[in-house]
């Protein structure tokens, strides 16, 4: 192990305790750097019994989905913003103002539902 950070607790982050099912958007967690094999590890704790877990797809559910949502995003906004006129229209940042908030939800949704902790 290279490096472990303390446990820290953030907002909008779901997590469901293997051990206890107990559920929250307020997750405790840290980050571990190890150099051999080069790897980053997550390291969840519950709240309510104290033991730790991992997720299941890190790769998949903290750099793909999220990535692949905000490119989503940005290409709808890009093509409203390009297609108003004036781009600083009120109407034409309002839509992009929605869209931002539709891909806040759609990426607590997928995490919600896509997210899985193993028992370490």
């Amino acid at each position: 192990m290279l490096a472990a950070s303390p446990f820290r607790r953030s907002l909008l982050s779901w997590f469901r305790c293997p051990y206890c099912t107990a559920a929250t958007y307020a997750a405790t967690s840290r980050t571990i750097f190890s150099k051999d094999p080069p790897r980053v590890t997550t390291e969840y704790k519950c709240q309510i019994c104290g033991k730790v877990s991992t997720l299941r797809h890190p790769g998949l559910m903290n750099l793909a989905f999220p990535i692949a949502v905000a490119t989503c995003a940005f290409v709808v906004v890009y093509n409203i913003l390009a297609r108003a006129n004036p781009w600083y229209s009120l109407s034409a940042l309002t839509v992009a103002a929605v869209v931002i908030g539709v891909q806040l939800i759609v990426e607590l949704a997928i995490s919600r539902i896509g997210r899985r902790f193993d028992k370490t």
